[in-house]
């Protein structure tokens, strides 16, 4: 029902180090099922893991993502100032997307169940006070 109804962005600056942000946008009326959604398959990925199919997906369009971003002047720029703070070259991405291309569908399994812990998430729901009086 939910399928493809999320966005995942890991966020990069010198200053937050790392965020990983999971989104939607959808109606209001549908917040309560799309979080029961996402923590269902959440479950469903820690318990059984990802099939080789889920991980290829996910790597796919990771690194399109990446290749994408790459062509955009205002990315580069920030990917640039990051990386003079953090003291990388574009090589250092080169060498992530070979270690990200290689990893098992048992490696991601275990990443999954050693670092996101469902008890220590974090839902935040927005909206207009003009979508809250509808909503009531």
């Amino acid at each position: 029902m939910y399928e493809n109804a999320f966005r995942s962005e890991v966020l990069q600056t010198p200053l937050t180090r790392q965020i990983r942000e999971l989104h939607s946008i959808r109606h209001f009326r549908s917040s309560g099922r799309l979080e029961t959604a996402f923590n269902e398959e959440l479950e469903r990925a820690r318990k059984d893991g990802f099939t080789e199919d889920e991980l290829k997906a996910a790597k796919s369009g990771w690194l399109q993502g990446r290749q994408v971003s790459r062509g955009r002047d205002s990315r580069v720029a920030t990917t640039l100032a990051n990386y003079l703070f953090y003291n990388r070259t574009f090589n250092w991405d080169a060498e992530l997307e070979k270690r990200v291309e290689a990893v098992t569908v048992v490696q991601a399994a275990a990443a999954l169940r050693k670092y996101i812990d469902p008890a220590k998430l974090t839902v935040v729901t927005a909206g207009s006070s003009a979508t809250a009086a509808v909503a009531k």
